[in-house]
């Protein structure tokens, strides 16, 4: 993420320049204005993907992808309360399963093995184990390598390697003489429970042509995945009736495959555990949305942003409702493929009321498929991790809580669309980067009063135990990632 001020002429910087007061605008004059924004931090977009390309070229062994929302071009820039923009930068560094390089601390091509996905057997086939054939490289002893391979028995009884997910964290090109621009990491502690890891640039300084300075901040999460072939999992999104997108994205969607990433399932203690991400897959196909579409969905994450960050479970409760930009694009993924481009060039405010019609669809069935397995419940990332801000002793009773504050929240919304149209959603920001840019996460991200009053929650109400947030977890955090990376 980056956080930008241009020291030009405010009265000249147009979008940059809005009022605080709100002011109602239609919703062709809001788009105009969006755009204004976007193209006027084009510049620092094009600085940082000329950042990230030139890394690229000095890793032999990995590609380095920008994904997210700017590397989806769904980017809409974020102004920080110092007057500067956010940008966000996912990147996912990838090595290839069929010619995979080993991340030892010497890297060397002969040290390279094949991979293929085999089944986890934990019930839940997003995630997978992969087993590496033909065995170890020559010259490579087990002694050597334990935090990256491990020998297991399948079921069967067979013996087999199976890459571990924790020393590819650690170990791929995360090291503080490997940074990009000069970014640290946030929190290292945390980071290795995640399967992306958080860092952060100093703020620095940019001139365009000797005329336009900029002040900015990047925030960049860095996920390493492992390139597979498309799986057997993703075979029915292949052939399934659509309007959109149309047969030759679909193929190349499916040639271009998908990557598991180093992450654990929820619950689990395992550290051979492979996710699979249809992140790059999901990039594809936002590269083929048409300018209106395109539109339609900023302005969406640009209301989420501001009236569905937050949410109140019960009167006086105030947290994060836990919907993510990944949320509202698979929704809008499933919006598109029912109805196509069409209805989004026809008009645009009735796109927006068929989208959140669609969102209280889902969230009335608590079920939001997964765009391309829909038996998976994306759903389940709204209170799966309820206990980063409650310690509770019946998670179901606080699912209900949680999906029914936010699905009043939407509701609302969509029934007063028109008037949420305002001036001051070009300045909102996403909850989650507040709290990554500042230096102090516990004191400044939540509201005020906000600990004191969960205690007294925790004593009046069954659904939680009589300890503190703090007590039970030791942090907290916002929301979780845009894309499935997660």
């Amino acid at each position: 993420m980056c956080n930008i001020s241009s020291e030009t002429n405010m009265a000249s910087q147009g979008t940059a320049a809005i009022s605080p007061i709100k002011q109602i605008l239609d919703i062709s004059i809001f788009i105009n204005l969006m755009n204004e924004h976007i193209e006027k931090a084009q510049p620092l977009l094009d600085l940082l993907k000329e950042a990230v390309s030139d890394y690229n070229t000095k890793k032999p062994y990995d590609n380095v992808k920008i994904l997210g929302s700017v590397g989806n071009k769904l980017y809409f820039p974020e102004m920080m309360e110092d007057g500067g923009y956010c940008i966000e930068l996912d990147l996912l560094i990838e090595r290839p399963s069929d010619n995979l390089v080993l991340p030892l601390v010497q890297e060397d091509p002969n040290t390279k093995v094949i991979v293929k996905p085999v089944k986890a057997d934990i019930g839940d086939k997003t995630y997978v184990k992969l087993e590496v054939v033909g065995g170890l490289p020559g010259g490579i002893k087990e002694s050597d390598i334990e935090d990256l391979i491990v020998r297991e028995n399948n079921a069967e009884g067979w013996s087999l390697y199976v890459l571990l997910n924790s020393g590819f964290k650690m170990r791929t090109p995360w090291m503080p003489n490997d940074a990009i621009m000069a970014e640290t990491e946030l929190d290292q502690m945390m980071n290795f429970k995640l399967p992306f890891r958080k860092f952060r640039t100093e703020e620095k300084q940019h001139i365009i042509g000797g005329l336009v300075k900029y002040t900015y901040k990047c925030l960049m999460d860095k996920v390493f995945g492992i390139r597979l072939p498309w799986p057997d999992v993703g075979e029915n999104w292949s052939k399934r009736e659509r309007v959109w997108p149309p047969k030759s994205v679909v193929d190349e969607v499916v040639s271009e495959g998908c990557h598991a990433i180093p992450k654990t399932k929820s619950g689990e203690t395992s550290s051979d555990m492979w996710k699979y991400s249809f992140a790059a897959a999901e990039q594809i196909i936002a590269h083929h949305l048409t300018t209106k579409q395109r539109e339609v969905f900023l302005l969406v994450k640009q209301l989420k942003k501001k009236y569905l960050e937050r949410s109140e479970p019960t009167e006086g409760l105030v947290m994060f409702s836990g919907i993510t930009s990944y949320h509202l694009k698979t929704t809008f993924f499933w919006l598109s493929e029912k109805h196509g481009p069409s209805m989004f060039e026809m008009d645009q405010m009735k796109s927006i009321e068929a989208f959140f019609d669609l969102l209280i669809e889902f969230l009335e069935k608590e079920h939001c498929p997964n765009y391309f397995m829909p038996d998976v419940n994306i759903f389940e990332r709204l209170w799966e991790k309820e206990e980063v801000f409650l310690y509770t002793k019946d998670k179901s009773e606080l699912k209900k809580m949680r999906i029914s504050a936010l699905l009043k929240l939407t509701k609302n919304l969509r029934m007063n669309l028109p008037n949420y149209l305002t001036s001051d959603l070009l300045n909102v920001m996403d909850e989650s980067h507040k709290m990554e840019n500042k230096e102090k996460l516990k004191e400044d991200i939540m509201p005020k009063g906000f600990y004191e009053r969960m205690e007294e929650y925790s004593k009046m109400i069954s659904t939680f135990t009589e300890k503190s947030p703090t007590e039970a977890t030791g942090s907290c955090s916002g929301n979780e990632k845009d894309t499935d990376c997660t």
